[in-house]
């Protein structure tokens, strides 16, 4: 593929996002001229990126977005909804038009001509004139503009050719460009005469472009005189975002990335055990195991701090992806009759690529789940005393190794007797379990495979896939999700990830001859459980924790690391927390705790259940890393 090409179909994606979101802001704070410059850049910049394709429809289409935006500048649009609605499709368009590239369809297949009308203003605004509105800027306005700029947000341009009988009316052309206020630039052109055609002193060839500061208004009424001779044009000033200036960025491919992690990974796992060479050496008296165990030191340290290094190229800004999620609640809420007002609050954190990349179809489904199941239509809101346009907020923070990410509404809330019934029906419970469940054990079970409450099927949702894929998605990256919820008032559903799909903190176990990794947040205690304090239930064991019955396994007997042990004798367990209750996990030997580079299962092995992934100790080995809440019954 052609560099600019795939340079291009990686940013153009970003550009409409922060078009999209500036817009958005734009229709809520309709002074926001940041907002306002921001929308232009985006667009600007998307303009400038067809010139180099066959894109003729999207440079049209965002050609008439910056007429829009030019109009609202002058003061003589507003943005209301409706016409945020026709920029926001126009770049939902253009964005379809750049996917269309990306599978190969090139040029992209698309006319203009419906974003163009939408655009277009129903009726001329109140209080100006036909004859005085401005045309869009053409290319070589917006280049002059540009150089005479000098820190200039806004250029006014005007090319003049005057009548060829204008010297001998006594008009002096040259003099209104003089006059002109603000005058940053000129440039004089002259015409030729025809083949074979005398030269005439008196007749004006002449013909100028100039770029003023001042205003439209206060530049046509210098050239009020030479009517039918200028057009005049207000070019925006798109100037150059700080990164692009004030860096040096260069985008690297996440799979060399990944490789480098991955080697850092092997260095880090190669220092440790130099380490260990060396400690042995200097217990065995070995000749040089002082000067050794200091190299081994001094390696270690390096290795730590590329380790470090690299595990930051991984990190990426959360807001990005967030964002996308207010047009997509936005224009969701439009096709059901409703209006929502979705907030983020990241608070500039940042996070494995991997983890945003994860994150991103799951909160995809909770917003669309939000929109069309939590939030009441306006009617319903006014009638409870709520204010028509519901919100949502998603909120993003770090918890030690975890990212929490939540997506709360205002909603109806969750119907647990609905919720309920529906569980019952489908045999997923017995109405005895469930009169022994708290209402939180009740609201999650929409998570189960194929759970719905909706009466029927729309294009939105009602087939119960939404919420069992969001809890499949989160296993899948040892993550977990939450929901809770206050009838009338809204819910709450709560996204639990590592906050790198890489580093991970682990407690390496032995069970019978074999060792294993198990992911240090899923453990809430180590206990010693002594003999007598094991209570065996039918063909089962259990403890009791905390005032709690705990189900007591053998890691051996879940692994088939070796025969089931006497679950009855004194031993080491785990504790771990489930959505049933906690569970606990014997343990032959909890040997030491590490940082390690998680790597998932490949091939055959990729989604064995239980198994979080796999990662190298310092004496070479391989092991395999556990994820305990998948692995118990």
């Amino acid at each position: 593929m052609d560099e600019l090409l795939e340079q291009f179909l990686i940013e153009g994606p970003e550009q409409v996002a922060e078009g999209c979101e500036a817009l958005m802001t734009l229709e809520v704070s309709p002074g926001d001229s940041e907002a306002l410059d921001r929308a232009f850049r985006a667009i600007h910049t998307l303009k400038g990126s067809t010139g180099l394709f066959d894109m003729p429809a999207m440079a049209t289409a965002l050609h008439a977005a910056e007429d829009v935006l030019s109009e609202l500048r002058s003061g003589r649009r507003r943005a209301d909804g409706k016409l945020i609605d026709a920029m926001l499709r126009t770049l939902g368009q253009c964005d379809a038009w750049i996917a269309g590239m990306a599978s190969g369809l090139v040029p992209p297949i698309g006319s203009a001509d419906e974003f163009i009308a939408s655009l277009a203003p129903s009726t001329p605004s109140a209080g100006v004139e036909s004859t005085v509105a401005l045309r869009g800027p053409p290319d070589w306005a917006v280049e002059l503009a540009r150089r005479a700029a000098k820190g200039a947000a806004q250029m006014t341009v005007v090319e003049c050719i005057p009548d060829q009988q204008a010297y001998y009316r006594g008009e002096d052309p040259l003099a209104l460009a003089a006059a002109t206020p603000g005058l940053a630039a000129l440039e004089l052109q002259l015409t030729d005469a025809a083949p074979g055609e005398p030269y005439d002193p008196y007749i004006c060839r002449l013909s100028f472009r100039l770029a003023s500061t001042a205003d439209a208004a206060e530049v046509r009424a210098v050239f009020k005189s030479a009517v039918g001779q200028f057009e005049l044009y207000r070019v925006e000033v798109v100037a150059p975002t700080k990164s692009a200036t004030s860096s040096r960025l260069q985008r690297i491919d996440q799979g060399r990335i990944d490789a480098l992690a991955a080697t850092a990974q092997d260095l880090a796992a190669a220092s440790a055990g130099l380490t260990s060479l060396a400690t042995r050496a200097v217990a065995s008296s070995a000749p040089q195991s002082a000067e050794l165990i200091a190299q081994s030191a001094l390696l270690a340290r390096a290795v730590g701090r590329l380790h470090d290094e690299v595990m930051a190229l991984r990190m990426a800004p959360l807001a990005p992806m967030l964002r996308r999620y207010r047009r997509l609640a936005r224009e969701l809420a439009g096709e059901l009759g409703k209006t929502v007002d979705l907030r983020i609050d990241d608070d500039g954190l940042e996070a494995d690529r991997a983890v945003i990349d994860a994150l991103a179809d799951p909160l995809t489904h909770l917003v669309r789940n939000a929109v069309d199941h939590g939030v009441e239509r306006p009617d319903e809101r006014n009638a409870v005393g709520k204010p028509a346009s519901g919100r949502l907020v998603i909120r993003a923070r770090r918890a030690g190794a975890q990212l929490i990410v939540s997506l709360s509404d205002d909603g109806r809330g969750l119907d647990l007797d609905k919720i309920s019934a529906k569980a019952v029906e489908r045999g997923a419970v017995s109405r005895q379990a469930l009169e022994r469940m708290a209402p939180g054990d009740i609201s999650n079970l929409i998570f189960l495979p194929g759970f719905s409450t909706a009466d029927g099927v729309s294009q939105v949702s009602g087939r119960g896939v939404g919420m069992d894929a969001v809890r499949s998605a989160m296993s899948a990256i040892g993550g977990e999700v939450s929901i809770s919820s206050r009838p009338g008032q809204g819910s709450e559903v709560v996204l639990v990830a590592p906050f790198s799909m890489t580093m991970s903190k682990i407690v390496v176990v032995r069970a019978g001859a074999e060792r294993f990794g198990v992911l240090l947040d899923q453990i809430g205690e180590t206990i010693i459980i002594r003999p007598g304090e094991v209570h065996p239930i039918r063909a089962r064991h259990a403890i009791e924790w905390r005032d709690q019955t705990a189900p007591l396994f053998s890691l051996s007997e879940l692994t088939g690391a070796a025969e089931r042990p006497d679950l009855m004798q004194a031993q080491r367990a785990l504790v771990i927390a489930t959505p049933a209750g906690p569970v606990a996990v014997a343990v032959d030997q909890v040997m030491e705790r590490l940082d390690v580079v998680l790597r998932p299962l490949t091939g055959m092995l990729a989604r064995t259940p239980g198994v979080a992934g796999s990662t190298s100790l310092g004496d070479g080995a391989l092991l395999l890393v556990l994820d305990l809440k998948a692995l118990v019954p």
